[in-house]
């Protein structure tokens, strides 16, 4: 059984791991991209995110959903050549993002 101070130390472990894994912006952008479709592919999720901040590595991209899987915020599903990605935790933070990139997309589109 754990002490106290045990279950203090490892809750503020796993905060501090789930606000490392919001603290960058492409790593929110996708987690926010994720949680606004429900259910996403590989090439949907980087068309998005391409059409909101440019081209995109994909060895960087995979980094940060691999860091989001990390942290339980995303799931990857389904065969490791096709992959859909659903949202199983979304922070309040993202909930705001949430109102803004729907707006932010079509704004892109009518530009663009």
């Amino acid at each position: 059984m754990l002490s106290a101070l045990e279950k203090l130390l490892a809750r503020v472990n796993e905060i501090a791991k789930e606000s490392m894994a919001l603290a960058n912006p492409i790593r929110l952008l996708i987690l926010t991209i994720i949680a606004s479709r429900k259910s996403t592919s590989w090439l949907e999720l980087k068309q998005t995110l391409e059409k909101l901040i440019g081209p995109v590595n994909p060895n960087t991209m995979a980094f940060h959903i691999n860091k989001l899987v990390e942290v339980e915020y995303i799931s990857r599903e389904g065969p490791q050549r096709s992959p859909r990605y659903t949202a199983k935790k979304i922070p309040g933070e993202v909930e705001e993002l949430l109102k803004n990139l729907d707006e932010a997309l079509r704004e892109v589109e009518e530009h663009g």
